[in-house]
């Protein structure tokens, strides 16, 4: 379709390091799913890594370093509720649902925890 999504990505969420490096979440305007993901930059602006991992909004650094921030993931549908006989089901194709990543330092995925 000709869309270009670096015309419409946007920093939402900031952490700034005590060594200057600066971690930055991406959303798109007009895109779907709207989080993009994340990057870290060095105190030059110089890119140290990036994710596309649907991260969006804000994000949390602790003070050992792990990142907490809110992303998307696609789910496979229909989508079993807990260990209840409840399901999610949508007929015209798949959903995404919210979950919290924490990641280490250099944005590698700890763990990943399902807001469903």
């Amino acid at each position: 379709s000709g869309f270009d999504i670096a015309e419409h990505a946007f920093s939402v969420g900031a952490h700034m390091f005590t060594n200057g490096d600066l971690l930055v979440t991406y959303q798109g305007w007009k895109t779907f799913p709207y989080g993009l993901g994340m990057a870290r930059f060095d105190k030059d602006s110089q890119l140290l890594w990036k994710k596309e991992n649907f991260a969006h909004h804000w994000l949390s650094v602790n003070d050992s370093g792990q990142i907490y921030a809110a992303a998307f993931r696609a789910v496979e549908l229909p989508y079993q509720v807990g260990e209840t006989n409840l399901q999610i089901d949508c007929p015209n194709g798949g959903m995404y649902e919210d979950v919290i990543l924490i990641l280490d330092a250099d944005g590698n995925t700890l763990e990943e925890i399902s807001l469903l």
